[in-house]
């Protein structure tokens, strides 16, 4: 049976190396590469991954949106106007795929890993061909692998180092009717939203309103504080201290019994009308057992790091209200960063300010 995913590559490599596979010779070349590929494929990924509840909705993922063959060409146009860094190509369709199928959150980590594989296998399906064209794909899905297997490595570093705490933490759960992932749910997060590299963001400072001459740590003090309020200009750098939050509060041992949770508000009012929901819908899908009772449970403890993103851009000026007011309700126990523009600064926000800590990004 024909292998869609396979034969997309396929396609891709007599469009982009026609030279190489022209005439007899050629095609006989193509055809070797792609028994190659499909042996990698049956035995890296098949084999392995084939009996996964989610595969087969990957699987089809990957087809319909030409997952595999875009990021190739991505990464292989260099032009100024439609080139985009590869962990953002990849970042992009991962999302999206999180998006079309939520059930599948859970297993965020390993979806990255069977990505990771497919490179692999048509690297290896390439490398000896001694073609200029086929170079240029063979090097390209080269960088994209290694790329990839350093982030996941990377994130399964970082997790081992707190695993010991999180196991300390999910045996006290055990009593409970629900069982919380906290292992996926941390992996999960940190493929998502995986830190900025240098080149593509410039650091920003950031101070207190009330004492704006001494540069702060916006964890230690929403440890300390509670509750943050970030503010800045558009392209200040307000997600990059977000995600940057989220990234340390996955990491950091002083946190290992509180749960991130990251809400970019662009999504209220279109995947959830409140955000007691939006947290539900956030890691409902790690949650083995009743879910609701374990999210409302853990947000009355204060055991949440909630981060949202972005309130001015939320689409509709009525849901921005709505939003503004479910976030002002929030119990000051919980440890919430807000980041928004300034001039969208509210009277509700002000209000709720009052009592918070207010950052400024320069």
């Amino acid at each position: 049976m024909e292998n869609p995913v396979v034969s997309k590559i396929i396609e891709l490599l007599e469009e982009r190396c026609k030279d190489a596979f022209s005439g007899l010779t050629g095609k006989i070349k193509l055809c070797c590469i792609k028994r190659k590929l499909k042996k990698g494929i049956s035995n890296e990924i098949l084999l392995m991954y084939g009996n996964k509840t989610f595969y087969n909705d990957w699987d089809h993922f990957l087809v319909e949106y030409d997952v595999i063959c875009n990021i190739i060409n991505n990464c292989c146009d260099e032009s100024v106007f439609n080139y985009k860094s590869k962990s953002q190509t990849i970042n992009y369709y991962m999302h999206l795929f999180v998006e079309n199928y939520p059930q599948h959150s859970s297993h965020y980590y390993e979806i990255s890993v069977i990505l990771q594989r497919y490179f692999e296998a048509i690297y290896r399906a390439l490398n000896k061909s001694d073609n200029a064209e086929t170079r240029v794909v063979c090097n390209a899905v080269k960088e994209l692998a290694q790329g990839l297997s350093y982030e996941l490595q990377d994130i399964k570093s970082k997790l081992e180092q707190i695993d010991g705490k999180v196991d300390t933490l999910v045996g006290r759960q055990n009593h409970t009717s629900t069982r919380f992932l906290f292992d996926e749910y941390r992996k999960y997060l940190l493929c998502l939203y995986p830190q900025y590299s240098a080149d593509e963001y410039l650091e920003r400072k950031i101070y207190s309103k009330d004492e704006q001459d001494v540069q702060l740590n916006a964890l230690d003090v929403l440890l300390r504080e509670k509750s943050v309020l970030v503010l800045g200009e558009a392209g200040y750098g307000k997600t990059y201290e977000s995600v940057t939050l989220l990234q340390k509060a996955c990491t950091n041992e002083n946190m290992h019994t509180l749960i991130p949770i990251f809400i970019p508000l662009q999504e209220y009012g279109l995947l959830y009308s409140d955000i007691i929901g939006g947290i539900k819908y956030k890691i409902n899908y790690f949650c083995d057992g009743r879910a609701d009772e374990f999210i409302e449970e853990k947000l009355k403890e204060g055991k949440c790091v909630l981060i949202f993103d972005g309130v001015d851009d939320i689409a509709q000026e009525i849901d921005q209200k709505n939003s503004m007011q479910n976030l002002v309700i929030l119990p000051h126990s919980i440890a919430t960063i807000i980041s928004l523009l300034q001039r969208v600064l509210t009277v509700i926000m002000e209000n709720w300010a009052q009592k918070r800590s207010i950052f400024l990004l320069h």
